[in-house]
């Protein structure tokens, strides 16, 4: 007798390898409330916040100010999968279905949404290195992190060409039974503090050539600072620099996660052409609006200069701390004429509908994967350009 299982079944076994076959997102957290989710509708926005640390003053006579949160806007959307209902009917036991359904298409299903998770979020960093394909390029990206204090479990997620020319030349640590479960066959093992992953959707970039002359604008103080120059508008857009490229402007340095300057630079990498993450400046001293930059007194911009050689290919790899990515979900609303089941496998959920179309006489299964990704804060995140 055939062993017939229930849609909930199906539909989770669909969810669990959706989850098997997204890495990146995998140990990502959750930035949205339940209450946040509440009418919620592909293509509508949600905003988070990042926290600011304020400033400490030497000495005993304070300089208080209000608390200034910093806005990111993220944008709830889907991916979905289907098939027939003659095919999903037909396969009644679970190794048939399994092996039709749920394995193929829940496999596409989780790397499509993999690709763009990557896409939308891989360049959201404030620091980068440019190296061979060996170790000490990875150790270099990894141990930035700690310059700016990004605290938390770290993971490298690099293309397998680039695993191999560097686990060809280090043995890695003793892998960590937690990382391997969660992973899996993606996971490689420790090095430099981080678990390096296996992804094979991390992009490649060609250096172009690409510069540009950027102008900050300024932003005085108030009442005794009223003539004094103390950050500036934040930086969001430049004219001449491309996705995916890294530039330097000279003096333009990073202020870390708990408000204190250092002498890293900060790399401008643009998430798409003239467009990058909010970088908010502050002149050397001042802690101005919440800031993740700062720059001396007397600079007001400069020459953004591309880190990669024109003309020469790099696969690139994000070394990050797992929680840089954040990762959610929401619930469509009900689709009328339609049996509607919905299960969650960890942070994945899936929403199956089943109808037919009576204008058109076709029925079908529509199996859907709301979600929304970010990466807020680039501090916690670093990209490596390795040399093809």
């Amino acid at each position: 007798m055939a062993n017939e299982f229930s849609v909930n079944d199906r539909v989770k076994l669909i969810a669990g390898e959706v989850y098997e076959n997204v890495p990146y997102v995998k140990k990502a957290v959750s930035y949205m409330s339940q209450e946040q989710t509440k009418d919620k509708k592909n293509g509508q926005t949600f905003r988070i916040y990042i926290p600011d640390p304020g400033k400490t003053i030497d000495g005993i006579v304070a300089d208080p100010d209000g608390i200034n949160e910093r806005e990111v806007e993220v944008t709830l959307t889907a991916a979905n999968n289907s098939c027939t209902v003659n095919l999903w009917d037909r396969l009644t036991n679970i190794e048939d279905f399994t092996k039709e359904i749920a394995k193929p298409r829940g496999l596409n299903l989780g790397r499509s949404i993999e690709k763009k998770c990557i896409e939308n979020t891989v360049f959201n960093a404030a620091q980068a290195v440019v190296g061979s394909a060996d170790p000490a390029t990875l150790a270099k990206a990894s141990t930035m992190l700690d310059e700016v204090d990004a605290v938390g479990t770290r993971v490298a997620f690099l293309k397998p060409t680039t695993e191999g020319k560097i686990t060809s030349n280090v043995k890695f640590y003793q892998g960590d039974e937690i990382q391997k479960n969660i992973y899996k066959n993606a996971y490689i093992g420790e090095f430099a503090g981080a678990s390096v992953i296996r992804e094979s959707l991390m992009p490649i970039v060609k250096g172009d050539g690409s510069s540009a002359s950027v102008s900050f604008t300024p932003v005085s103080g108030e009442g005794s600072k009223s003539a004094t120059v103390v950050g500036f508008e934040p930086l969001v857009s430049a004219n001449g620099l491309k996705k995916g490229q890294a530039y330097k402007i000279d003096g333009l340095k990073i202020v870390n996660l708990n408000g204190v300057q250092t002498d890293q630079d900060f790399v401008i990498i643009p998430t798409a052409d003239n467009k990058f993450p909010e970088i908010r400046i502050t002149v050397d001293g001042e802690a101005f609006n919440n800031p993740n930059a700062w720059v001396a007194t007397g600079v007001t911009g400069g020459d953004a200069e591309n880190m990669l050689t024109s003309g020469k290919e790099y696969y690139v790899g994000q070394i990050r701390t797992e929680d840089a990515v954040g990762f959610d979900t929401y619930r469509f609303d009900r689709i009328p004429g339609t049996e509607e089941t919905t299960e969650d496998v960890k942070n994945i959920r899936i929403k199956c509908s089943i109808g037919g179309d009576n204008i058109k006489g076709e029925s079908s299964v529509v199996f859907r994967a709301p979600y929304a990704v970010t990466l807020p804060e680039q501090r916690k995140a670093v990209v490596a350009y390795f040399e093809k």
